[in-house]
């Protein structure tokens, strides 16, 4: 059971200070009930999880950065510690840290990893809902319908007149917070794409014309004793120095893209490099096929064809 759920850009602050001190800090704050982390399977760094027994708030976890931020320890050494906490006239009692847990992100995703201080829930927010009169219920299964069914089973044992709201998938509230981000990632690959498609169609028109405009000067080289591949020579070293320059100004665009992608779509993995070797590939065999076959072959010819070919 929780107060507040996470990605839902709601996130209330709450003050607290060492007993002992007079400096007073702002935290993130949120209610929970037994095995709250275990259910969302985040990570128990030192201590426990709130338990049955936790029933006023004499008692609280924090996350790492909270430990860091509080008391500047350790998330071991935080175990023990007391602290003051204080929110408007609600809550104004000192807590033992009982438990310290891994850092994620929570109310909002796009905001980064926050100092988060966790009380139990307490028979007076069971009896009003929390400190806004809400109290969400976080189950975990493998089928979302049998969850539900589990719970309203439940339910209908223990309080039968109590309503209900549909159970919403982390999943898909998660979907919902990226939705923006999601729709900028499938347009920017669509984007990507037809770039791809039209950088190809625009390297193959530019080196099939640039072999053409040289089929005269090829041919006088194979005219005055040049191998077929000195001769075409001229136009494979354009090719090569096509493809380095444009391999070069590609490798630092990258890391511009690939900023841009960590720090607004939120990928948290580099670009793959499967896909990279695959579209530098595809534009060096369109730069082969459309430079080099046909300067080759025009190197073959005899020299009066190509040149009447030409003409």
């Amino acid at each position: 059971m929780t107060w507040i759920t996470q990605f839902t850009t709601f996130d209330p602050q709450i003050q607290v200070a060492l007993p002992k001190s007079n400096e007073v800090k702002q935290t993130s704050f949120n209610q929970v009930g037994p095995r709250y982390f275990e259910t969302l399977q985040t990570n128990l760094l030192a201590g426990r999880e709130f338990t049955d027994e936790d029933t006023d708030e004499s008692r609280c976890i924090v996350n790492d950065l909270a430990s860091k931020k509080i008391f500047n320890a350790a998330p071991s050494d935080a175990l023990g510690q007391r602290v003051r906490v204080s929110f408007y006239n609600q809550i104004n009692t000192e807590c033992v840290v009982v438990g310290v847990v891994q850092s994620a992100k929570y109310a909002d995703i796009h905001a980064p990893k926050s100092a988060i201080l966790f009380l139990p829930i307490t028979s007076v927010s069971i009896r009003y809902g929390g400190n806004t009169s809400n109290m969400v219920f976080l189950i975990r299964g493998e089928h979302e319908k049998e969850a539900e069914a589990a719970y309203l089973d439940v339910l209908a044992h223990i309080a039968p007149e109590t309503g209900y709201s549909r159970f919403l998938p982390m999943q898909r509230q998660l979907n919902d917070a990226l939705g923006k981000e999601r729709l900028l990632s499938y347009m920017t690959m669509l984007f990507s794409g037809v770039a791809l498609l039209l950088c190809g169609a625009a390297t193959l028109s530019l080196l099939l014309m640039r072999v053409k405009l040289s089929i005269p000067e090829i041919a006088i080289r194979v005219a005055l004793g040049a191998t077929p591949l000195h001769a075409a020579g001229m136009v494979l070293r354009e090719m090569v120095a096509l493809i380095v320059i444009g391999t070069a100004v590609g490798g630092v665009s990258l890391r511009g893209v690939e900023y841009l992608s960590t720090y607004y779509l939120h990928f948290g993995k580099p670009i793959a490099m499967s896909d990279l070797l695959g579209a530098a590939g595809l534009l060096v065999a369109i730069t082969l096929c459309a430079g080099g076959i046909p300067a080759i072959r025009a190197a073959t010819l005899h020299p009066m064809k190509a040149l009447c070919r030409d003409s």
